[in-house]
């Protein structure tokens, strides 16, 4: 199967589950992906120009449990909130690195960031508040974070210390 789009609109990002590449780009876009599973296109009509879309990069994706919000690391620096029904970015929050990875707790209420670096954070987002609440520390270049059934432990691949860390979630030592 191959898709094909064409459009005029400033355009953010084109997140494809599948192994396939994609092009990013602003104003004049064309994609093609052959074997295409599945996409989202995410539309931001306010961007200023196709010069200023840089640092979009989507690299991760995570959607709440209900399913009404996808959340999009982007690796320029920002953490996307977007509903899947309007179909618009409502949210766009900072990151102290780039973030490479997403993790939701089972009830949705806390959304783990992997903050990539020599010096990673695992930034801990209220999802209600849309804001950091928290940071953990974590190795270089944290990324990839899964969380324990029970949502008690967290790990994270450390991709350039060549381990995985453990991080306990218990709500003293996150403190």
């Amino acid at each position: 199967m191959t898709l094909a789009l064409e459009g005029e609109d400033n355009i953010a990002a084109l997140l494809v589950t599948t192994t396939t590449a994609a092009w990013l780009g602003a104003r004049r876009w064309t994609v093609w992906m052959p074997g295409l599973l599945s996409a989202i296109l995410l539309l931001i009509p306010d961007l200023p120009s196709a010069g200023e879309t840089e640092g979009l990069s989507p690299c991760a994706l995570a959607a709440s449990p209900d399913g009404k919000t996808i959340f999009v690391a982007c690796a320029g620096g920002r953490l996307l909130c977007f509903d899947a029904s309007a179909r618009k970015v409502v949210r766009a929050i900072s990151m102290p690195a780039p973030p490479l990875g997403l993790a939701i707790s089972t009830n949705g209420a806390r959304l783990y960031v992997t903050a990539a670096g020599p010096e990673s954070r695992v930034c801990i987002v209220d999802v209600a508040k849309r804001k950091i609440i928290g940071r953990v520390v974590a190795g270089h270049t944290a990324m990839a974070p899964v969380l324990s059934k029970d949502g008690s432990t967290l790990y994270v691949c450390n991709r350039f210390d060549n381990d995985v860390g453990v991080i306990d979630l218990t709500p003293e030592l996150l403190t």
